[in-house]
């Protein structure tokens, strides 16, 4: 039987940087019928039977390849090819086609600000607006969608990390090791030399180098002039200030950044692992009630725009959107969700892929997609595969 199917894959990663390697699509060549042992020692009927079977499997595969590749190129309208057998559209926040008088190889995602990264058909990487003006070119190094105004790159042969900022000046040359997104002006660097967390400013300025025993840094941007670390003793995480002061003891086994003044904290309970947020005091303002069975990255958002998504605490394949307050808004069947922004939220269901729910939640853009990114400035970047079967 041919089956013509995706699936979702993993989420973004809690520091916000995106790659298409994040949503991985199941599009592999998986056999897994008679075809796949026959070869040497079979009789002349098995031979004859595989043979057979091949050539109906061609029958049918020859006029699905045809039809969507000749299809694809006698479109007048530009197309995004992501090198990976997937084609990608911008959608609007109502799911409509937006086309932009560009063509890339691929599209990272857009930013609040209305920018997007972008891979051109010569191979150089470049951002672009929302209108598809072409802003500046990066000959080859690889952008991050831009966050608080600036973009983290990956100069593709030290493999060391930079910053453009929005204007298409390099503030940071590709040196450090590890740089942060940007949040409220700050990002997180670490070099290879040391084990040193330096805090960077919008200037690319080293505006104070922590180091102190016992203390690593988390992988996490410095929202609100605080900074995720981890005690090397214990494992466990809490937050420092840009003096080096623990403003929040390391007793929580994992921590998000804060986002409009909470931060989501797992703690270790009697009866499992639970989710709850805390102010920059350190204080309870939700308390850890939801349980989880993984990651926090991958269980809960970051609040945004109002609104987190937690585990639920009847199914652990619904998510709740709570309020600041704890309260909830409304409950979702889905695998996995994103953080509420331009008032969408990404989302894959259990079977069918990615899609957009409102701040009410309710589906406004059907799961049909492999691959979806964020909102910025009103527009999406969603991803559907060219071809992709399964032989069972």
């Amino acid at each position: 039987m041919l089956l013509i199917k995706s699936k979702p894959g993993d989420r973004f990663d809690r520091g916000g940087y995106f790659e298409f390697r994040h949503f991985d699509v199941s599009n592999s060549y998986r056999i897994d019928s008679p075809i796949r042992n026959c070869g040497a020692g079979q009789s002349a009927g098995e031979k004859a039977i595989r043979s057979f079977l091949i050539a109906q499997m061609m029958v049918y595969l020859i006029p699905v390849i045809a039809f969507q590749f000749f299809g694809i190129l006698s479109s007048d309208v530009p197309r995004t090819f992501s090198g990976d057998n997937t084609m990608q559209e911008i959608l609007d926040k109502s799911g409509n086609e937006v086309v932009l008088p560009i063509e890339t190889r691929e599209i990272s995602g857009f930013s609040r600000e209305g920018l997007a990264p972008v891979r051109l058909v010569n191979g150089e990487t470049a951002v672009i607006d929302k209108t598809g003006k072409l802003l500046f070119n990066t000959d080859r190094d690889r952008l991050t969608v831009f966050e608080d105004g600036m973009s983290v790159f990956q100069d593709p042969i030290t493999y060391l990390w930079g910053v453009f900022a929005s204007s298409g000046e390099k503030i940071v040359e590709a040196k450090y090791h590890w740089i942060s997104p940007f949040c409220d002006g700050y990002a997180i660097a670490t070099r290879k030399t040391d084990k040193s967390i330096l805090v960077l400013n919008r200037e690319g300025r080293i505006v104070t180098q922590i180091e102190k025993a016992g203390i690593a840094h988390d992988f996490l941007p410095p929202c609100e002039k605080l900074i995720p670390f981890g005690d090397v003793e214990t494992n466990l995480r809490g937050f420092i200030d840009f003096e080096s002061k623990i403003v929040v003891p390391a007793k929580f086994v994992e921590v998000g950044p804060f986002r409009e003044h909470l931060a989501s904290v797992l703690v270790r309970t009697g009866t499992g692992f639970k989710v709850g947020f805390i102010n920059t005091k350190g204080e309870f303002d939700i308390e850890p009630r939801f349980p989880i069975d993984s990651e926090l990255s991958r269980e809960t958002t970051d609040f945004s725009e109002g609104i987190a998504f937690v585990p639920s605490l009847t199914s652990f394949a619904d998510k709740v959107a709570i309020n600041s307050k704890g309260e909830e808004l409304f409950k979702v069947n889905v695998l996995s969700i994103e953080r509420m922004v331009d008032g969408r939220a990404a989302f894959a269901d259990h079977v069918q892929g990615w899609g957009y729910l409102d701040s009410k939640g309710k589906v406004i853009i059907e799961p049909i997609y492999g691959r979806a990114t964020n909102f910025g400035s009103g527009f999406a970047v969603v991803s559907k595969d060219i071809v992709s079967w399964h032989i069972e």
